[in-house]
């Protein structure tokens, strides 16, 4: 494995399609402004050139996942038409270099997001890393008569009540949504400067009571954050919001990736759209026996 190699980007990145890049591209780009130096762009090499991409957010000593970012993983860039048995010793061999990598720096702990076209995780598996299956939903601009029953009724009744959507002028709304939201539930909310600059790279759709902000690469449309007042829940505003996204990603021919489906409230939603269910995957992983170890007596002692 001496022929591969690890190293910080400089410069321009290579130009990327497929679904995630709106990860790589807008977002770390929003992500750079928002932490600054705490987020870094690593590539892997083999004999010069580059196999894969890794965005990286540092936090004290742990590799962690920024907020509302997705598919913040390896993003492969394989040999062309290579044999399926060079495919995966090269695939198997950028794991490991990033691995390497990673414990090489001192971290204790890395968790990622990987996108959708990465589908073998045998490599993280055989390192000890713990894999995480999870799902989103791809819509296709194909209509209203593709969605379910309920979906249709609320985006009716949401019409029927004139709620009216708009492009918003400021991000500053849908910001203060999604804050209230998280302090509902007790979570922390993302930071504002990171909303300003995914906002100034989207749009923000809204209504009197809910707001969504979408961005786009050249494959999808995003589903990058959404948030709702519950004083207006009941008006369809959400569905009426996502028809909206759809109409508008219909005119260049493109998707709604929801960006998850991973809890049954959200997947019951999202699923009214009729959209293909897609997999991919999160890894996590603990470096070092001694750390391992007193997490799990951790969680032995506090139940989780």
């Amino acid at each position: 494995m001496a022929d591969y190699e690890v190293g910080v980007i400089g410069g321009e990145r290579p130009e990327l399609t497929g679904l995630g890049a709106y990860y790589m591209t807008e977002y770390l780009d929003a992500a750079r402004e928002a932490f600054g130096s705490a987020i870094e762009l690593i590539g892997v090499y083999a004999g010069g050139e580059l196999r894969a991409l890794l965005p990286l957010y540092i936090k004290g000593n742990k590799a962690v996942l920024p907020p509302l970012g997705q598919y913040w993983g390896v993003w492969e860039i394989p040999p062309e038409d290579p044999p399926p048995g060079r495919a995966e010793s090269v695939w198997d061999k950028t794991v490991r270099a990033v691995d390497a990598h990673l414990r090489k720096r001192g971290l204790i702990e890395a968790t990622f997001i990987h996108p959708p076209h990465i589908t073998d995780a045998r490599p993280f598996l055989h390192l000890g890393w713990a894999v995480t299956t999870r799902y989103t939903y791809l819509v296709p601009p194909t209509g209203e008569d593709a969605w379910d029953s309920p979906t249709r009724r609320q985006l009716k009744k949401s019409r029927k009540l004139g709620v009216q959507i708009k492009k918003a002028e400021s991000w500053k709304n849908l910001f203060r949504l999604h804050r209230a939201g998280m302090t509902r539930q007790g979570l922390t909310h993302a930071p504002e400067a990171l909303v300003e600059g995914l906002a100034a790279r989207g749009t923000v759709y809204e209504t009197p009571a809910a707001a969504v902000l979408l961005g786009k690469d050249s494959t999808a449309g995003y589903y990058v954050l959404a948030a709702s007042d519950p004083a207006g829940h009941g008006d369809g505003s959400p569905t009426t919001l996502v028809a909206a996204v759809l109409e508008e990603l219909g005119k260049e021919n493109l998707s709604l990736d929801f960006v998850g489906a991973n809890t049954p409230k959200l997947c019951r939603f999202k699923r009214g759209f009729g959209g293909r269910l897609i997999p991919y995957f999160q890894t996590r992983t603990v470096f070092g026996k001694a750390r391992r170890f007193f997490i799990g007596l951790k969680k032995a002692f506090i139940g989780g």
